[in-house]
């Protein structure tokens, strides 16, 4: 039997030929922090505009709700380009690449001086979330087999949902149950978020380089090969 069609099972999950365990326990990795990362601004931009801006109560919905709106614009407008170039550059580099806009945001959100510069650092945000999301739900339909797809899918669902509670409710509410002042607080919440999307992106990137040398093509390459050879 050739690499190209060695069948793997991770747990129940019956994974497409030649996409091997580590290759989708990447890929839950990936799921628990990702949907996590993309959400834990909202906790971030709380004390970026109470504590580190000063704004009031009474404007902080308004401010959001535009930065959110704006976030929904761009998000929408790059999700077709962003599926093209995971297409043509590769699903575990564009998913590295996310997390690591997404720790660049981190980084920059409170160095903000205005709310003017949060738009703008909402850009480097949304360019994450369109990457990790484009190429989370591109790998999800790639690896596992048609007879699993249904329990990658759950696995993957409950992952993210667990990342979002891991994420958002621990580590936000260490600050507040550590009694660090506001100042303290803001920077424990930011660098938090930061070092866990450059972990994650470290793993990804690590997996691509690895797959990159690899002799094993992905499902997507088989078949694109498979379509131009002429039968014999």
């Amino acid at each position: 039997m050739s690499d190209l069609d060695r069948l793997y099972r991770l747990g129940p999950i019956q994974l497409a030929p030649s996409v091997t365990r580590w290759q989708a326990a990447t890929l839950l990795f990936g799921a628990f922090f990702s949907i996590g990362l993309m959400t834990f601004i909202a906790v971030g931009q709380t004390y970026i505009l109470n504590e580190h801006l000063g704004i009031p109560t009474g404007e902080q919905g308004t401010i959001s709700g535009d930065l959110v709106f704006w976030t929904e614009i761009i998000t929408l407008a790059l999700f077709i380009p962003a599926g093209i170039l995971v297409d043509r550059v590769g699903r575990r580099l564009i998913f590295a690449i996310g997390f690591l806009l997404l720790a660049v945001t981190y980084v920059l959100y409170p160095m903000a001086g205005s709310v003017d510069e949060l738009y703008l650092y909402r850009i480097v945000y949304a360019l994450g979330v369109v990457t990790v999301a484009t190429a989370l739900s591109t790998v999800m339909a790639d690896y596992p087999a048609e007879r699993s797809r249904g329990k990658l899918v759950a696995t993957v669902g409950v992952l993210s949902g667990l990342g979002i509670v891991v994420i958002n409710q621990f580590f936000g509410g260490l600050p507040s149950s550590s009694g660090w002042d506001s100042r303290r607080a803001r920077r424990h919440i930011t660098r938090s978020a930061c070092r866990r999307a450059i972990c994650s992106s470290a793993v990804l990137l690590r997996r691509a380089i690895r797959a990159s040398c690899s002799p094993i093509w992905p499902p997507s390459s088989r078949a694109a090969i498979s379509r131009s050879t002429p039968p014999s």
